[in-house]
């Protein structure tokens, strides 16, 4: 008799070990989860902040602004060869897009805080210059450039219809006066 509860009480005590174990290792997952996602959001609102810095906006302006007919009239105004300055805000510019992209595509950033928080300025910078980068993809044999952007836009473009928030592209981006209407 006293054998079986000594059993028994045993048994109990290591049934109370692997609960109280398991608790443990659910808890530190959580906090782990927790500081992981904390983590996660820093760094995001840093890269929101840098990205809505009013030099970076205003270079955005100059950016939609940017016309040209062609590929080699688009070259000859903004190219590296004869603009090397301005080549090298509007690479810049792209990259952080791609970058962007990059980090969706990780699972690093969330697509619903990107649209959030970018949205607008991902898509009509990519509309503006969609075709000039699939024109340098082969023109400079780089089928990959400015990838994470594109399929970022295509993720954006896809929330946006699930959550039934699509909007259209106004024609000028940087002179919403042009596009509102006279009322009477």
């Amino acid at each position: 008799m006293i054998e079986t509860i000594a059993i028994i009480l045993t048994g109990l005590g290591l049934t109370a070990s692997l609960f109280y174990y398991a608790t443990v290792i659910q808890n530190a997952n959580k906090t782990q989860q927790m500081q992981l996602e904390t983590r996660q959001a820093q760094f995001f609102m840093q890269y929101a902040n840098a990205f809505h810095s009013p030099e970076n906006l205003s270079f955005w302006v100059e950016l939609v602004r940017y016309e040209w007919e062609d590929i080699a009239d688009f070259e000859r105004k903004y190219g590296s060869v004869d603009h090397p300055d301005a080549f090298g805000k509007r690479y810049s510019f792209w990259a952080r897009l791609n970058d962007l992209g990059w980090l969706v595509e990780k699972g690093i950033v969330d697509i619903a805080d990107v649209n959030a928080l970018m949205n607008q300025l991902a898509i009509w910078t990519w509309e503006k210059f969609e075709q000039i980068i699939y024109e340098r993809r082969i023109i400079y044999n780089l089928p990959d450039e400015m990838i994470y952007w594109e399929r970022l836009v295509q993720n954006i473009m896809e929330y946006r219809k699930r959550e039934n928030i699509l909007t259209e592209t106004p024609e000028y981006y940087d002179d919403y006066l042009s596009t509102v209407k006279d009322n009477p």
